[in-house]
């Protein structure tokens, strides 16, 4: 058993006759695509109420490897009230710039269409 630090490509094929066991970073493009794939509903009942799972058979770094996705409804909850943190400190954050825009006067159309173009870039 080890930390996600192990998980490379280079300690993977040093690793290849030795069964371990560790976390796979989710910076590992694979991990992101298999986890985007499949919903909770498509997992398995945990023994423990509020987890699913789901067994994924795979290959990475050239070692086939059998990954464990874990979902957690507390997990969930939590990143779901962080996302909606970030959408309202955003909206709030666009709304504080409208109202700036809005009242400011444009000498022309195309001075106010080049304001609201370097709002949409920020």
């Amino acid at each position: 058993m080890a930390d996600s630090a192990l998980y490379s490509e280079e300690n993977l094929q040093r690793l290849s006759q030795v069964k371990w066991l560790t976390r796979v970073p989710e910076r590992v493009g694979l991990a992101q695509q298999r986890i985007a794939a499949v919903s909770a509903e498509e997992m398995q009942p945990a023994l423990q109420e509020g987890y699913r799972y789901l067994e994924v058979c795979t290959s990475w770094g050239g070692v086939c490897q059998r990954w464990l996705a874990v979902w957690s409804a507390e997990t969930e909850q939590r990143e779901r009230a962080i996302l909606q943190k970030q959408v309202a400190k955003e909206k709030e954050r666009a709304e504080k710039a409208w109202q700036v825009l809005r009242r400011r006067e444009f000498s022309s159309p195309e001075e106010a269409a080049a304001a609201v173009r370097a709002l949409e870039k920020k």
